[in-house]
């Protein structure tokens, strides 16, 4: 589970969707060519989850997401220190 303001990891190949206020219709979708960072905002009705990339709202599969870690950082976001 991810909490608003989440620092997440958006693999290559994951269909982005940005979806329109008025009916729930499709407004645009990109296919991500490489990995992206992006911040978690909130999960939607239909399950999926709302990220903020480059200044845009996407509705992203939340199976695609992973916490976004630094590597060779001491503490993580979703880990206790161990020191």
């Amino acid at each position: 589970m991810f909490c608003a303001g989440d620092l997440i990891s958006i693999p290559s190949d994951v269909k982005m969707l940005k979806e329109s206020k008025d009916c729930n219709l499709i407004e645009s979708y990109k296919i991500t060519n490489k990995p992206e960072i992006g911040i978690f905002i909130t999960y939607t009705d239909s399950g999926r989850c709302l990220v903020n990339t480059d200044g845009d709202k996407w509705s992203v599969e939340p199976n695609h997401l992973r916490i976004y870690e630094v590597k060779y950082d001491k503490v993580s976001s979703n880990r206790k220190s161990l020191y």
